[in-house]
């Protein structure tokens, strides 16, 4: 990373919470422990959040009397709003704001010799938050505690029976909250669990096991059925020190493997039924694995692995809906004809070792014919930094190429069919008039509203990229306007960014469309700049 990207005390401290519990996607993860590495105050607030999360695993456990749970589970069924209103207290972010909250209250310094005095405008505020918050949280291990006598040697927790009509998915996640939380004082780690199922599927058991094992040894597997292709989904969640066991890992395929947070999802054999699809992840802590009853090959394959592909990224982030079109109520993204407009694109070329040997910077034409070379420019310059010296112009059969450095210019013939300032070989056209299919399987994720070239847009991550890709929607049009690698990322090998064939060491990291019009005809006018001489200099070669 260069110097003036280093971050910032007040860009890490939004993330410190997160990068605390290892949940940061990289390479967000490794750019804010770079900064914590060399800052004593934000490292003492990592500590503090490792303080609080010793209190909170000391918290007492008591057995309730044995008439504690019929009460407790009597109660829930004569009110599901209170049901509601627990399941939010016990959340991942509830848990987590007070945790920051608490960290962040006034604490005497070091080397302070008088009991510390936080601000006036402070101190009433954090107090007023911070005993409550407290209170809450004790409040809450008593709950869970009441849970905690419950057997332990393989419990098997079925839900209620389905009905004749299958319940749909959010009923369904709410009905496995419920009963996963009712016994996560039996595992040694807090249990994942997907934000999106399909419809139709319902909750058949969920099981805590080994036999004879210690609470550290247990493994959470849960089961939901389903009508159709697709007749069972199984979830297995184990602690990271004891590891998953069923499951053999294979080489994973382009097909299987994806990703969104700082965990991909890989795929792995199911030994007991080989022919059913299954991915695993590794995250802090907890082993997870996710396995359908489809086949990998045949007409099934299609549909389990869009279930899995779903399921599994739901855990990572939450599943959303992306608004419908206007005029098409049964899409959320439009198609884009690509070959009828211009295309903007950046790359960078990677050699072996990963560094970056040339970028460039171009614009494309709709290409009348295949026999004839596509009106391009092209700015390009060496290593991974500095100014783009060298622009190529290409239109009809000729290319004029133009040095910055020494300001001169050469006219060269262009060869018909030259296809290096193409983009038809790669992935990347798919997705302008492909998105909806995608979104639909799982291949774009969802995450919302975003700025992009001045522009209100919906946002979603490209879940199959070996980098962080944006593809960027309008709102406006419900059309892909552009692709985008994170800026932050670094830029990998692999994946449907790349180049093929000549191009396969060019990885894209930004593409648009735009209509044509004047300002885009003038970029491909082969005009000589004033006071630049004529010479032999010939254009790089550039080869991967």
């Amino acid at each position: 990373m260069s110097t003036d990207m280093t971050m910032r005390c007040e860009d890490v401290a939004p993330y410190l919470s997160a990068f605390a519990d290892g949940e940061l996607p990289e390479p967000l993860q490794s750019e804010v422990a770079e900064h914590v590495a060399t800052c004593d105050a934000c490292a003492a607030t990592i500590a503090r959040y490792g303080d609080i999360d010793a209190l909170f695993a000391g918290l007492p456990r008591s057995a309730p009397p044995p008439e504690m749970l019929d009460q407790i589970l009597d109660r829930v069924a004569a009110d599901d709003a209170q049901t509601m209103r627990r399941d939010a207290m016990l959340s991942t972010w509830n848990i987590t704001n007070i945790k920051h909250k608490l960290t962040h209250m006034e604490m005497p310094s070091a080397d302070s010799s008088s009991p510390a005095h936080p601000r006036p405008t402070q101190r009433s505020r954090w107090v007023s938050v911070a005993i409550p918050a407290i209170a809450a949280l004790l409040l809450i291990s008593v709950t869970l505690v009441t849970f905690h006598w419950l057997p332990s040697k393989g419990q098997i927790f079925q839900a209620d029976q389905p009905t004749a009509t299958p319940a749909p998915g959010s009923k369904t996640l709410a009905d496995t909250r419920g009963v996963v939380n009712a016994v996560a004082t039996q595992l040694s780690f807090k249990p994942v669990l997907p934000t999106y199922l399909p419809d139709g599927a319902t909750l058949a058991n969920v099981v805590i096991g080994p036999h004879d094992a210690e609470i550290s040894e247990h493994v959470l597997d849960i089961y939901w059925s389903m009508s159709g292709s697709v007749q069972m989904i199984h979830l297995r969640e184990a602690p990271t020190r004891i590891g998953l066991t069923g499951y053999t890992n294979l080489a994973s395929s382009t097909q299987m493997a994806w990703q969104i947070g700082a965990a991909s999802w890989r795929t792995v054999q199911v030994d007991d039924s080989p022919k059913n699809m299954a991915i695993q992840q590794q995250r802090a802590g907890i082993d997870l694995a996710l396995d359908v009853s489809a086949s990998a090959h045949g007409p099934q394959a299609a549909a389990g692995q869009a279930m899995l592909r779903l399921i599994s990224l739901s855990m990572d982030a939450p599943y959303k809906v992306m608004p419908a079109a206007p005029d098409d109520q049964t899409a959320s993204i439009v198609p884009v004809q690509p070959q009828d407009m211009v295309a903007h694109y950046s790359a960078v070329a990677l050699t072996p070792s990963g560094d970056v040997a040339w970028r460039e910077e171009a614009d494309i034409a709709p290409c009348a014919s295949t026999a004839d070379p596509c009106q391009s420019r092209i700015m390009y310059g060496l290593g991974a930094d500095g100014p783009l010296p060298y622009t190529d112009i290409a239109s009809g059969q000729r290319l004029l190429h133009l040095d910055q450095t020494t300001q001169t210019f050469n006219w060269l013939p262009l060869i018909p069919g030259d296809p290096a300032a193409s983009l038809n070989n790669t992935a990347l056209p798919k997705v302008f008039y492909q998105a909806n299919t995608y979104l639909n399987a799982g291949i774009l994720w969802y995450l919302g509203e975003a700025n992009y070239g001045g522009e209100r847009v919906y946002d979603l991550l490209w879940t199959n990229a070996p980098t962080r890709t944006h593809v960027y929607v309008s709102k406006a049009t419900h059309q892909v306007v552009a692709i985008a690698v994170d800026r932050h990322a670094k830029i990998l090998k692999g994946g449907p960014i790349s180049g093929v064939g000549a191009q396969s060491c060019l990885r894209y990291t930004e593409i648009a469309y735009t209509t044509p019009s004047a300002t885009t005809d003038a970029l491909f006018g082969q005009n000589v700049p004033a006071k630049y001489t004529q010479s032999q200099e010939q254009p790089l070669t550039l080869t991967c």
